[in-house]
């Protein structure tokens, strides 16, 4: 679970998770989602600084915020980390459930977040599922909320439940700071 991450950052004085649009829409359509960039995986992408979200602003005058207390009793994979190594039971009872026991509980079983997700993007693709989001989707009827991504300083989530973009409020950007960035 994020609760370790949320207090962490409840300390540093940060309460949202702050998502920079791609382009300037009223209302968010999830078909759109992997239009721009699928670097991680299907979701809505959030930066937890809001300074790292506005240097990815591409010049709109607006941000979006998601308040930490949305997401902080999910859960999430990290994706720099190995499976085994995590903390929350639900990505381990996934994971184990999806490589199979036996294979999951050997000593020489490695496998990264980032590898389990695609992993199951593959398996699903190869039952002919649609590649856009088919293991986002997996993970989520699965309990799993996102992903948890550290890329050059910058924390990032991945979310893949699209029903939390409903906690999710739009907040004006000042004009300096779009022209700092």
């Amino acid at each position: 679970m994020l609760s370790k991450i949320i207090n962490f950052f409840r300390k540093k004085q940060e309460q949202f998770w702050w998502h920079s649009p791609s382009a300037e829409f009223d209302e968010f359509d999830f078909n759109k989602i992997g239009s721009t960039s699928l670097k991680y995986g299907w979701g809505i992408y959030f930066s937890h600084y809001k300074h790292d979200a506005l240097r990815h602003n591409k010049g709109l005058n607006h941000i979006y915020r998601l308040p930490l207390t949305s997401v902080e009793s999910k859960s999430f994979i990290f994706y720099s980390k190995q499976i085994k190594e995590h903390k929350d039971p639900k990505v381990i009872e996934v994971a184990r459930s999806f490589y199979g026991a036996d294979k999951f509980d050997q000593d020489n079983f490695y496998k990264g977040g980032h590898r389990f997700y695609n992993d199951i993007w593959e398996f699903e693709r190869s039952k002919g599922k649609n590649s856009n989001g088919c293991a986002a989707k997996y993970l989520l009827d699965k309990g799993i909320t996102g992903g948890i991504i550290d890329d050059n300083g910058e924390r990032i989530i991945v979310i893949y439940d699209t029903d939390l973009w409903k906690n999710v409020e739009r907040i004006q950007v000042e004009e300096t700071h779009n022209k700092q960035i």
